[in-house]
Parts: C-alpha cells; structure tokens; sequence
C-alpha cells in the first residue's frame, strides 16, 4: 500500500475569510487547541461518525486504517460517489464531518464541494486532494470548508487535530449562528431599529427598520453626527446632545433618551434612543450603539391621559386640577408684582336639577355643553373657565382693577348666562348666581380664594338667584359659624337636646282650647335655648331636618295620646318640612308613627308651606 502525506492546509494559504461568515483554521480568530479539545468533548463520549467520501479504495482503507490507530473512536462510512453520499447525508444516518475528495468520478473540482454543502450545510468538511493547488483551496475554504488537506503522506496527529479543530470550529460556528438567529429575532420581535456611531470616523448605521420609521429611502439618510442632529426638533436637541456628552464622559451607565425626530414628510415622531458606549483599555469611547424604538403612540396616549387628568370630559374645559393650578401659578406672580390683581368667579346655575328631571340628563348635558362655549367665547386672553363638576363652572380673571372691574365683569356674565339655549327643539332659559373673591396677599393657598368665591355664591343664592356677591371676610365668618352650628345639631338628637313646646289654640268665641301647636326649641349647650329660626334653615339645607322632624311628631303624637285619655278629642298640630315631603316614604312614615303612638288619627293636623307645595305640587298632591 502506497503512504499518504496529509497535510493541513493552514501552512500553505494566505488567510482567508469565508464568504458566509464561517471562520477558517487561517483566520486570526481561530480557536486555540484546549479551547477546540473542550468544544468536541461532548462529542468525544460517542463514536465520532464520519462520512469519507473516496473513490480510490487504497486511499480510503489506508485513512480508515490511520483513523483506527487513534486512541478517540471513529465510525467511517465510505462511499466513492457523490450520488452516494448525498443519498447518505439526506438520511437517517448520524453524520458528524465529511472528508470529501475533490476528484470523483461523477463531479470535479470546487462543484464536488458546493454539492456536499448542498445537502450538508451545517456539517464539517475537510476536503482532500492529492495535488497542491491553493487557488481551489482558497475556494473550498471561502465557500466554508473547515479544513484542506493533501494527501502526500500520512500523518495521525495532523489528521486527528483536522478533525478536532473541524468539529470545534464548526460547534462555535453553530452556538455563533443560533445567538445571532436568536438576537435577530429578538430584534424584529421588538420592532426597534438599530444604530452605531463609530466616534473615530463620526460615520452613523441606521439600519432599515429605523429607516422606515421616519420614511428614509435609499442613500437619504443621515450618516455622521451633524446630519443626525439637523433632523432632531431644535427643542429637543440640546438634551440629546447633553445626554450623549454625559454618557461618554462616563456620567452615566447606559444613554437613554426620548426625543422627536423629523419625519420624511416634514411631521415629527417620538424616538426612544438606547445605547451603550464602547471604550478601549484606557477608557476612551470610540464607539456607540444601540437600539431606537418609535413611541408616538405611547406618546399620543401619555397626551391623552394627561389631557384627560386636566380637563373635563363632558365639556373640554380645564377642571377643578387645572383651574387651581393656574390659579396658584397667578398667586405666585401676584407675589412678585406689586399691584398685580385677579380674581375668581364662582358659578352656579340656578335650578339646573329642574331641566335634568323635567328634560333628562341627555338635554342637561348638552345645556352644560352650550353654556361652556358661550363661556370660553366671553372670557378674555389669559383667562381661564373651568367646569368645576355638575353644575358649577368657575372663571379665573387676571389683572382687574377693583370692584368696579369685578361688577362689569359679573353683569356680563349674568347676561351672557340670561340668554336662551337652543337645545335641540328646546329652548331654555336659565340663570346663575356667582360668587367672587378678589385676590390678596393674605391668601396663601388656591383652595382658600376658591372655597371663599364659594361661599359668596351662597350668599347669591340666598338674595333669590340669578345676582352676584363679592365675598367680604364676614361671609367666612358666617360659613364657619353655619358649619360649627351643623356639627352641633347632627350630634343634638343622640344627646337629646331637642325639647317640645305646645302652644295652645284656644277657640275664643267658645273659649275653649281647640288644640295643641308644636314648637320645637333646642338645648344648646353653649349657646342656651335657641328657637327654631337659629337653626331649622340649616337643618333644611343639611337634611338633618328629616331625622328631627320624625322625632318631633313621634313625640307630639305620643303626648297627643296621653291627653287624649282624659280629653278625646284634644288634637295636635305639626309642621312638614319640604324635605320632610320630598322623602319616598313619608306616607308610611305618618302612618307608622299613627299606629305606635295610637293617637286618633283624625286628631293630628299636618301643616304645609306654600314653599313645599310649590316645588312640587303634583308628587306633594299624590302623597296627601
């Protein structure tokens, strides 16, 4: 048997890179021996599988009989026909590296190579040759065989290290293939476009999904720092600038920014830039790069929901958040201007609750509607109206001039709130009663201003509607007097505060007692006994009056019984507050209190104002 000379190709070619990106032995990065010895270790506990392609058979037994010298397992198919090893390779066999021929009877030259890789393009192959011809090598290697071997002369610890490094390269080869799948799918999965700033040259890669977010086609595109920068918004530019300087004098860990960037077709998206800086030993950045996400919509939302935090969602006016934020930015410039003025105006339709029951909500919302665009048409640059919920709208006025300003300005909106409202086939008339506080120094907080144009609104309202008042500190006086004197009364009834006083109604043709009128006063701690103009009108206002007022006929129509048992026909009269008529149950309530106390039910007279029978006859009518 003729020896072989094998021969690894690395000692005869210039180095070279493979045209798919594979790595050759030649190649700068090629991996070291222990490295190669770990990467096939997990293979190394089989049988190494082998595929020789080979049609001279003394060739193939004498590279079978070197391969069986080895102290590492081979298993050796042989076939001598590409046809052959084709039909091996696209079945069920294990192949783990082919040792290739050049010359075959049924293919020659690089075309026996590009069939094998054809049907093998992950697999390791050494080709072998028996002539030196470093052209077809640099051919066989560029195209991603992993080794070139000449068949000259035998030489084991050549052909096991082929072998090795073949299989080490090509596992590094695959681990490198599925990270870069892996990274690339990650990339589409993220929809994010990619950038790298080579800080030497000041050349930018944008790749083509960043392209096509801002319409880039073609070569149009920016390719260094300068032409970067001119499609950045002017507002936005200097930040970017400072965030990138910042980063690359290792301010901080990571870039990160958001910035609007100019589309093709002269509009702006939001741009969320990441990068990450590359230094050298001695720390200087020579590159950057990262990624580059379109955030208009989150951009658009984030908008949205702070449009929708600061304005009313049935009117599109600021509300009560944006009104006192405003206000308190004019408080702040009264502070730093001497004479500086404004003013707050406190409004609130006057018996808007009759259009919601009579018309329905629909209507009353659409009412609110108009009334707010007839609003933001009166007030002046610089002002601001604001629905501050329900009915109550508020008007922010800067730089009045005193109480005569402050009166032009509540007539007109008197005025201009008088006008008919055309909704729908509808026309409704409506007024509004305002109140208005006029800034000073001795307001410190927004809430202040606002709750005292809300307590000048009251006082409007309490005039008969449809006017105005300017608060004055008495007005605050009074509110907290009225909120201290309804603290009182809500805990009077558990302390039993409350007393009856009957008076008589004495019949004077006869001369005798027709009945018993019921008059209730209230023990005030502090205050001593106080008649029922001191507190019943707040007890209306609160609905404490309810409560009371089942206390008051419980008791006269207890005491009603008492006289009755020596007097039968002896009758008592209680009065029923237009709350007390409004509530649902105020017939089973009567009722109730008839059949507990067993007072004759033709003796208890239930006296009415006109106020409650005005306010609403028809259900009042049904319930008597």
């Amino acid at each position: 048997m003729r020896q072989l000379e094998i021969r690894n190709a690395a000692s005869e070619l210039p180095p070279a890179k493979p045209a798919n990106g594979t790595r050759a032995r030649g190649d700068t990065v090629s991996l070291t021996p222990d490295e190669a010895s770990q990467s096939v270790e997990s293979v190394l506990h089989r049988p190494i599988h082998i595929l020789l392609v080979e049609d001279s058979p003394s060739d193939a037994d004498f590279l079978k009989e070197i391969l069986s010298r080895s102290r590492s397992r081979y298993d050796v198919t042989c076939v001598d026909r590409v046809g052959l090893a084709t039909a091996v390779l696209k079945g069920t066999s294990i192949v783990d590296l082919v040792l290739l021929d050049f010359s075959l009877p049924d293919s020659e030259g690089i075309g026996t190579f590009e069939k094998i890789q054809a049907v093998a393009a992950r697999l390791p192959i050494i080709v072998l040759t028996s002539t030196k011809d470093d052209e077809l090598a640099s051919a066989a290697v560029s195209k991603g065989a992993q080794d070139y071997l000449i068949k000259w002369e035998v030489d084991l610890d050549l052909m096991e290290r082929a072998i090795r490094y073949a299989l080490a390269r090509k596992t590094a080869e695959e681990a490198l293939r599925e990270s870069e799948e892996r990274y690339a799918l990650a990339v589409q999965g993220a929809n994010d476009g990619l950038w790298d700033w080579d800080l030497r040259s000041d050349h930018i890669y944008f790749s083509p999904r960043y392209a096509a977010m801002l319409g880039w086609q073609g070569n149009n595109h920016p390719s260094s720092a300068t032409d970067w920068f001119a499609t950045i918004h002017s507002e936005d530019l200097p930040v970017v600038q400072e965030a990138i300087t910042a980063h690359l004098d290792g301010g901080t860990p990571h870039f990160t920014i958001e910035y609007r960037s100019r589309h093709r077709d002269g509009s702006y998206r939001w741009i969320q830039a990441r990068a990450l800086a590359v230094r050298d030993q001695a720390g200087r950045p020579y590159r950057m790069a990262g990624s580059l996400t379109d955030i208009t919509g989150r951009k658009r939302v984030e908008e949205e929901l702070a449009y929708s935090a600061f304005h009313d969602p049935l009117t599109g006016l600021p509300n009560r958040a944006l009104f006192l934020d405003r206000l308190g930015q004019l408080m702040a410039q009264s502070r730093r201007r001497s004479g500086y003025s404004y003013a707050v105006f406190f409004m609130d339709l006057d018996r808007f609750k009759n259009i919601n029951d009579s018309l329905g909500h629909n209507v009353g919302d659409r009412l609110l509607i108009a009334i707010a665009h007839s609003l933001q048409a009166f007030v002046r640059h610089g002002d601001t109206i604001a629905r501050l919920g329900g009915d109550e709208f508020a008007m922010l006025a800067n730089d009045v001039n005193g109480d005569p300003d402050l009166s032009r300005i509540a007539e007109r909106l008197l005025d201009r709130l008088k006008a008919p409202y055309r909704v729908g086939e509808h026309e409704i008339f409506t007024s509004a009663s305002v109140g208005i506080a006029a800034g000073g120094p001795h307001y410190k907080h927004p809430d202040e201003i606002l709750r005292d144009a809300d307590t000048a609104m009251y006082r409007a309202k309490a005039r008969g509607k449809a006017c105005y008042e300017v608060f004055d500190g008495t007005m605050h006086h009074r509110a907290v007097a009225l909120l201290a004197l309804e603290t009182d009364l809500r805990r009077a009834l558990d302390r039993k505060e409350f007393v009856i006083q009957f008076q008589p109604i004495v019949d004077i043709r006869k001369k005798t007692v027709h009945s018993f009128e019921a008059l209730v006063r209230w023990r005030h701690p502090t205050r001593g006994l106080l008649l029922p103009c001191d507190f019943l009108a707040v007890a209306e206002e609160t609905g404490i009056i309810v409560p009371i007022g089942i206390w008051v006929l419980t008791e006269s129509c207890r005491y009603a019984h008492e006289w009755q048992k020596y007097h039968p026909k002896a009758a008592v009269s209680v009065n029923l507050s237009p709350r007390e008529l409004q509530q649902a149950n105020i017939v089973e309530t009567v009722a109730g209190i008839i059949q507990t106390t067993k007072i004759t039910p033709s003796t208890l007279i239930l006296e009415l104002t006109e106020g409650a029978l005005s306010e609403d006859p028809a259900g009042v009518g049904e319930k008597l």
